[in-house]
């Protein structure tokens, strides 16, 4: 099993995943991570941190990444599972969004409201549906 990697994107971090293939984890990663990179070079989808979580999860029910190498992956990094709660909260806040950080409040509602029917509909979104959450309350607050 190849391993997880990481890279450094201002202002969030890009993380390489490279598995052996399986097409229903590469349907899941086209399906499900709106903004995913495919390298075809090196084999490895490249992910911002905030999908982590997802994707982790869905590689080890298709079993194409273990438990112990996420765990063993995330240690390393000395890194919590992705949260919008640090310095670039506000910019992660609007890209996960779609909006600019200074966006009026009705357009991040608008925005909001446009993902949440999006992944609700997708079904099985419990992680994007809380980091969405967590997007709109931070952008909310911004005033504040």
């Amino acid at each position: 099993m190849k391993p997880l990697k990481a890279l450094r994107v201002y202002p969030t971090r890009i993380i390489g995943v490279s598995t052996p293939y399986d097409a229903a984890f590469v349907g899941f990663i086209k399906e499900c991570v709106p903004m995913k990179m495919w390298d075809k070079q090196t084999s490895t989808w490249w992910i911002p941190e905030m999908y982590l979580s997802l994707v982790a999860e869905a590689g080890v029910k298709s079993r194409v990444i273990s438990q112990a190498e996420v765990d063993r992956f995330l240690k390393e990094q000395k890194t919590a599972l992705p949260s919008l709660k640090d310095d670039n909260a506000l910019a992660e806040a609007a890209r996960f969004l779609g909006v600019l950080p200074d966006a009026p409040l009705r357009l991040v509602e608008l925005a909001y409201g446009y993902w949440l029917k999006e992944f609700s509909s997708a079904g099985g979104a419990g992680d994007r549906l809380a980091v969405l959450q967590e997007a709109y309350e931070v952008m909310k607050l911004r005033g504040e």
